[in-house]
């Protein structure tokens, strides 16, 4: 017959140990959770982040292309349909667009190229200009265009970038090809240029491919992550086992199946389990604004080492705890259960973004939950300051203190979703500093910066902090909910502010500064998307610079 000691050990050991066991399996089942959302979160701020930094690129060439296009087809106007028959008029026209576009490219880093050619329809197979980068002097050359008629009409790598926007008949990127003409590999931005029904010709950017290499190139996470980018015709243009591109018909089998994983748009931004040569590997993809796909790949090892650590500490505490525990159970099983029963809670808080409880018992106790509770206080603080910092990186830009390019673009998104739903109503200013670049060359970055900060603290302080944002270098926009009637006289009021600011810095920057200004107001009868309205805001900023440069020309 069994003692009542014997029958109360046995109840307290198995009591013991299966309260050890469970809490230990909460707990580690949290911390997994925790660390899969922590990861997959990692993952995509990664790939965010490197698709905007790499679309910001992009829609910077798309907009200075557009932004050509417009004047062309504007300066167009008064020489038409003389243009059609006079050379003459048309060199002089050329030169036109050619100091503009030389002037839009200059500090565009990446574009290889930028021309205008007219049709060979009624001008010669040779008229426009091309602007080829000159790496060895870092300026932009004008040389002969390519004979167009030598070539036929299929025959991209010499003439692709003039027939394929044509036969598209709207502004296109094209896939990676290789010019012949300056033997460089490039992808293009191309926009058919008609008038009246008339074909005027094209107009473009060229970016070198190797540009976007080093871009993915730069990417890092965790020990093995590593990022690869995937054309619209699956063939890979960069991969670190692939530094110049490789076909899809040249790749593995594992490779395909990778890809593959990639390829269906519900799929995008979102953290997929698969395996890649017989590794389990997480991935995540997103799409460019040009349709290329950036893949973002790290092996499930990472993640599980750091899990596979934390069981094996947990498994070697809960060995003497539970020693400790059938000695002394009846003196200290409340101190024990009720503490780790706080902590499996305050976990499941944490796994929920709470990191705010606080412990209602001592930490400090030199006993196992004492540890254990301390690593949960530790580990809720620094998940805190995690959080807060990614979302400061995130959002904030560092130098001004405004909202930066990533809280914009959500904000864009909240918009173009009211027009979408029929239920839009806003307001966007576009501003944009002048002489930034003269300050930078002649007073030193660092004056620059000075200078940005000074007017993004008029920018805050007459449109208001939690609606300014800085989305380059020294372009902003304000975005308002609704219809602000008074915004010509707010845009008043801060320009004459600059003015006033410059005149009293001009003896620290040598140079007067001042903000060009544009605004528009949605309109469901003419604007169709949040683009269209800022695209009106934008001309309308862009006459505004032209008027401050004429009226207020650099002296030096």
């Amino acid at each position: 017959m069994k003692s009542i000691f014997t029958k109360v050990l046995f109840v307290v050991l198995l009591i013991v140990v299966v309260l050890v066991g469970w809490i230990l399996f909460v707990s580690l089942s949290h911390i997994q959770s925790l660390e899969k959302v922590d990861s997959e979160t990692a993952m995509q701020y990664a790939s965010e982040a490197k698709v905007r930094e790499i679309d910001q690129k992009l829609t910077e060439i798309q907009l200075i292309t557009d932004e050509i296009y417009y004047y062309a087809t504007q300066e167009l106007d008064p020489v038409y349909p003389e243009f059609l028959e006079d050379k003459d008029i048309r060199e002089e026209y050329s030169y036109k667009v050619e100091r503009i576009m030389n002037s839009a490219v200059t500090n565009s880093k990446g574009v290889l190229c930028a021309y205008y050619r007219f049709s060979p329809e009624f001008a010669g197979s040779t008229e426009g200009f091309f602007l080829s980068f000159d790496e060895e002097n870092g300026i932009y050359k004008s040389i002969p265009p390519t004979d167009i008629e030598q070539y036929d009409k299929d025959d991209i790598s010499h003439v692709g970038w003039y027939y394929e926007p044509l036969k598209a008949k709207h502004p296109i990127w094209m896939d990676t090809y290789t010019n012949e003409n300056i033997q460089k590999e490039m992808i293009s931005y191309v926009i058919p240029v008609y008038y009246k029904d008339q074909t005027i010709g094209v107009l473009g950017m060229d970016i070198d491919v190797q540009y976007l290499r080093d871009e993915v190139s730069e990417v890092e996470l965790y020990n093995t992550g590593y990022a690869f980018l995937i054309q619209c015709n699956n063939d890979i243009l960069y991969h670190p086992k692939y530094p110049n591109g490789v076909r899809h018909k040249e790749l593995s089998e594992d490779f395909v199946k990778l890809i593959a994983n990639v390829e269906n748009e519900e799929s995008l931004n979102e953290v997929i389990d698969t395996s890649y040569k017989g590794e389990r590997v997480r991935l995540v993809a997103d799409r460019l604004a040009n349709d290329m796909i950036l893949c973002i790949v790290v092996p499930e090892s990472e993640f599980t080492k750091v899990l596979n650590d934390i069981v094996i500490d947990a498994t070697k505490l809960a060995i003497p705890v539970a020693v400790a525990g059938i000695i002394t159970i009846i003196i200290i099983l409340y101190r024990i259960v009720n503490p780790l029963r706080k902590l499996a809670l305050i976990s499941s808080d944490i796994e929920n973004g709470c990191f705010e409880n606080e412990f209602d018992f001592r930490i400090d106790r030199n006993d196992e939950v004492g540890v254990l509770a301390r690593s949960f206080d530790s580990m809720a603080n620094s998940m805190k300051a995690h959080f807060e910092y990614m979302n400061n990186v995130a959002y904030l830009d560092e130098l001004t203190g405004l909202g930066n390019r990533n809280e914009y673009m959500e904000k864009e998104d909240e918009f173009e979703n009211q027009v979408i739903d029929g239920k839009a109503s806003f307001t966007i200013v576009v501003m944009d500093v002048n002489n930034l670049k003269l300050i930078n060359d002649y007073s030193g970055h660092e004056m620059g910066d000075r200078m940005l900060m000074r007017v993004a603290s008029l920018i805050r302080d007459e449109f208001g902090k939690d609606r300014c944002y800085r989305i380059g270098g020294d372009e902003f926009v304000a975005l308002y909910p609704g219809i602000v009637e008074d915004i010509p006289d707010k845009i008043a009021e801060f320009q004459e502010s600059v003015m006033e600011k410059s005149e009293h810095d001009y003896d620290e920057f040598k140079f007067h500064y001042s903000v060009a200004c544009g605004y528009a107001i949605y309109d469901s009868e003419i604007d169709s998307s949040f683009t269209d309205t800022f695209r009106r805001a934008d001309y309308m900023m862009y006459d505004d610079k032209q008027r401050i440069k004429a009226a207020n020309p650099v002296e030096f």
